[in-house]
């Protein structure tokens, strides 16, 4: 009976007791919905090419394994939340509680900014930090209430929040006195907290009887590319390692109860059904004349330098480290105009915001980055209108401490 790679389906427990161990439990596996992907391990023989005749080895002496996976899946606002933290080494957070300011006031000094007064006890019941996402809301002036929605704070005083809003496009707002309500939006930033994930993929017949099931222990997300069209749905393509890959009657080396063919990873929790992503706002600005240039079409691909060691020939990796925070970024951009053009590109370094969300609802991902740093940059008009190629880098801005923070708002 033949096994079709593509009729699978791939299950994550997250290892809570090391790389590459057994998890507490196997029930809670979070199921991946997209399964164009498979964990392949590879062998290597271990041969000297010095050996002489009278030295040969009567076989061939196999190395260590290694194990590798893509997945590419449709992004939605939650069902990824784990392999992204798993890609930042780092944790979704929302500390602080929303807060209702009653006839506070909302100005804006510049484009694509808007403060909200607070006082200080507020911001510290909110969890103000520079850097993370949060949510406007509950805005009572009919002239301001276009500006709810998901934002990113960019600066902060004691009595002042200020916001970066690609939707505020007046070149300034005076004080007006409005309810507004703020909440903090989970947010996800680099770190070194290693996340792991003991990876059961069930591979059917083509009666859709028959099961082959393979365990992957250690699987790490090293990175993901995401393909961020301005018309279409939203793609991210997931990068893992791997420790130890096997088959079903091998089980015995995760739990001694599991039989062949049984499932390890029992109570899996589904695929929860969203609209699909698209990109709503693609916001680059200009840090020192506010210049705003639209997203088109491009990628981001991040890469956490995640790779696996060895000791000696041991065959299953021993561990995981995690090397620098990269982030390249490859756009094409449009400009408003020719002045915008010209401003544009004498820049140095640029904020950047992508907010990617359902048709219907707020729902949404958003991507921030607070220094983006162009690598290279083609002018071309092949649209008839004003547009550029642009690579970039992003870095750790010292204010937001990170170089990309992503936020994940789900009702």
């Amino acid at each position: 009976m033949a096994y079709k790679g593509d009729n699978s389906t791939i299950s994550l427990v997250v290892e809570n007791n090391g790389f590459g161990k057994p998890p507490t439990a196997y029930t809670g596996g979070k199921m991946l919905q997209n399964n164009d992907g498979t964990f392949n391990a590879t062998r290597n023989a271990l041969e000297s090419e010095a050996r002489t005749p009278n030295a040969e080895l009567a076989g061939v002496r196999l190395g260590n394994k290694n194990v590798s996976a893509t997945f590419p899946v449709e992004l939605d606002p939650k069902n990824y939340s784990k392999l992204f933290e798993s890609v930042f080494y780092g944790r979704f957070d929302d500390t602080g509680t929303a807060q209702v300011v009653a006839g506070g006031t909302v100005s804006a000094a510049k484009k694509y900014q808007l403060a909200v007064n607070m006082t200080a006890q507020k911001q510290t019941s909110l969890g103000a930090k520079i850097g993370n996402v949060y949510r406007l809301y509950g805005i009572s002036d009919a002239g301001v209430q276009h500006l709810e929605g998901v934002v990113v704070l960019i600066a902060k005083s004691s009595t002042q929040l200020t916001f970066m809003h690609p939707d505020q496009k007046a070149a300034t707002i005076s004080n007006t006195t409005t309810d507004i309500s703020v909440a903090p939006v989970n947010t996800l930033r680099p770190a070194k907290q290693l996340q792991s994930f003991n990876a059961e993929e069930t591979l059917f017949s083509e009666d859709g009887a028959s099961q082959s099931r393979f365990m992957t222990s250690g699987a790490i997300a090293s990175g993901v590319s995401i393909d961020l069209p301005s018309e279409g749905l939203i793609k991210g393509s997931f990068s893992f390692i791997g420790s130890e890959h096997i088959a079903s009657k091998e089980y015995k080396k995760f739990d001694a109860n599991l039989t062949n063919g049984s499932a390890a990873h029992t109570s899996v929790t589904p695929h929860e059904k969203y609209d699909p992503l698209v990109l709503q706002d693609g916001a680059i600005i200009s840090d020192e004349t506010d210049t705003l240039c639209q997203w088109l079409s491009g990628t981001v691909n991040i890469e956490n330098g995640a790779q696996t060691f060895f000791t000696g020939c041991s065959y299953a990796a021993r561990g995981s480290f995690s090397g620098s925070f990269r982030v390249t970024v490859n756009a094409e951009v449009l400009f408003e105009s020719e002045d915008d053009y010209i401003a544009f590109e004498s820049e140095t370094s640029n904020k950047m915001m992508l907010r990617l969300k359902d048709r219907t609802t707020n729902q949404c991902l958003v991507m921030y980055f607070p220094a983006l740093r162009k690598t290279s940059y083609t002018k071309n008009n092949g649209k008839g209108l004003v547009t550029a190629s642009i690579v970039a880098q992003a870095v750790v801005e010292p204010e937001a401490i990170n170089s990309m923070v992503m936020g994940q708002y789900e009702l």
